[in-house]
């Protein structure tokens, strides 16, 4: 038996849609491997010295007022300042 149109639609926005996100998948590993990537969600436009300055105005501790000033999660700072090599671990 051979599917309808409306099937045969169905199916074929199916398979369109995991070949999309298959690419999508592969594009975002390609970029991964470079040397310059940052990560997806990497904000351009937080200055990593302000960071620098906040942080250490802070005592060396990330803030909550500091992830929400930059609109940043405390990981995605405390990456940033590992990568500056000022951050200082609890100890």
């Amino acid at each position: 038996m051979h599917p309808t149109v409306n099937e045969f639609n169905r199916n074929s926005k199916r398979i369109f849609g995991l070949i999309e996100s298959r690419v999508n998948s592969i594009a975002v590993s390609e970029r991964a491997k470079r040397n310059d990537f940052k990560g997806v969600k990497y904000r351009e436009d937080v200055f990593t010295t302000s960071l620098i300055n906040d942080y250490m105005s802070n005592g060396f501790k990330i803030t909550k007022e500091m992830c929400e000033k930059y609109k940043m999660t405390y990981q995605g700072i405390r990456d940033r300042l590992i990568k500056s090599q000022v951050y200082k671990a609890r100890q």
